[in-house]
């Protein structure tokens, strides 16, 4: 089965036009795939946008470059539109205050509205911080405070399915369980051996686009 197929460029083009505040991405792939260079042309597209970093070490982060400020606390000031919100484990095994600290940022975003908010890894967020309960919320209800919530991803099946159903684009660089794929398909609203179909062309760095309903287009590296 053949699938449409376009460049990078023509991608970003025309998804810029494509999604619209108060929608959510999902980000698939294992590390090395691409996400977090994807991850930054989607967020320079966004007048206010804040990466909620994880990890306790990212040399990924130096290229969202001058543009976005990095902060420790929350929240920003004023006139700080594109933020880089990261706070690191204290300790081996002690998660409490990045998990503390991440709520707030959530919580503030819940409330004031108007963010996009890329969540680097949420399946660390969800279950080792034990957020899952507040993505849920967060996905399900700030459309209406014209949220966007752009979530990285490894494995469908490791996320709460919020983050699957509401997101009305997904961009898969792979999938290698049937179960995934599956998961994936139905909460889009296409056949599974559609993106099965799909994803089995997909060279290094290129990645799936599926949109709610919508054909599968394969973008090039």
């Amino acid at each position: 089965m053949l699938f449409k197929k376009i460049s990078r460029q023509e991608f970003l083009k025309e998804f810029k036009h494509s999604w619209h505040v108060g929608q959510h991405v999902t980000l698939v792939g294992t590390t090395g795939d691409g996400k977090t260079v994807l991850a930054e042309n989607l967020c320079n597209m966004r007048k206010w946008c804040v990466v909620v970093a994880t990890k306790k070490n990212d040399a990924s982060l130096d290229g969202y470059g001058e543009s976005f400020v990095k902060r420790k606390t929350w929240p920003p000031d004023f006139h700080e539109r594109h933020v880089i919100f990261w706070t690191k484990p204290q300790d081996l095994g002690d998660f409490s205050n990045q998990r503390r600290e991440v709520y707030n940022t959530l919580a503030h975003i819940y409330h004031s509205g108007g963010w996009t908010c890329y969540i680097d890894d949420v399946f660390y967020v969800s279950r080792t911080l034990h957020l899952e309960s507040v993505l849920q919320m967060m996905y399900t209800q700030v459309r209406s405070q014209d949220v966007s919530l752009v979530g990285s991803i490894q494995r469908p099946a490791w996320v709460p399915v919020e983050v699957l159903s509401q997101s009305t684009h997904m961009l898969i660089f792979g999938l290698h369980n049937e179960n995934d794929v599956e998961t994936s398909a139905k909460e889009q609203g296409i056949r599974p051996i559609i993106l099965k179909n799909a994803v089995q062309q997909l060279k290094k760095y290129e990645f799936v686009w599926v949109r709610k309903g919508h054909e599968p287009v394969i973008v090039s590296k």
